[in-house]
């Protein structure tokens, strides 16, 4: 909640899904329940933060954190910001990640992360923890 790009909990997401598939964590974090996302889109429009993505479920890897702050000032706000240190890039195939706004993005169109170049992550910004963001109910 020290992150200006992160969750405001306000809930617009879950009000904005029809189909129950977003919960309220025991933190307070709203959580997608995947057996009943059907992509409609209607909770990446309704987050105020833009915090919300869609991805293919194929693709198990993902950059939990949203700050675009340089590396320093997001450390102060959070333990696992993304610091844009590129060493995730480095350790990607050509074009399957980049830095952005001190962000780093992955290419779902070109998806070639794996275990090891996520492992290289030094904040764990970039995981495979499915469950910090999905949840199968």
């Amino acid at each position: 909640r020290d992150c200006s790009y992160g969750c405001v909990g306000f809930y617009d997401c879950m009000k904005a899904c029809e189909f129950g598939a977003i919960i309220k964590s025991e933190t307070g974090i709203p959580i997608i329940v995947e057996d009943k996302c059907v992509s409609c889109n209607m909770c990446v429009k309704a987050c105020p933060q833009k915090l919300i993505e869609i991805h293919p479920v194929s693709q198990k890897f993902h950059v939990y954190c949203k700050s675009k702050d340089k590396g320093p000032i997001a450390k102060k706000s959070c333990d696992r910001a993304c610091i844009g240190c590129s060493i995730c890039v480095k350790a990607t195939k050509e074009g399957g990640m980049k830095i952005d706004n001190y962000l780093a993005i992955v290419n779902y169109e070109d998806y070639s992360l794996t275990d090891e170049s996520i492992a290289k992550c030094p904040t764990k910004a970039i995981t495979d923890e499915r469950v910090n963001s999905v949840v199968n109910v």
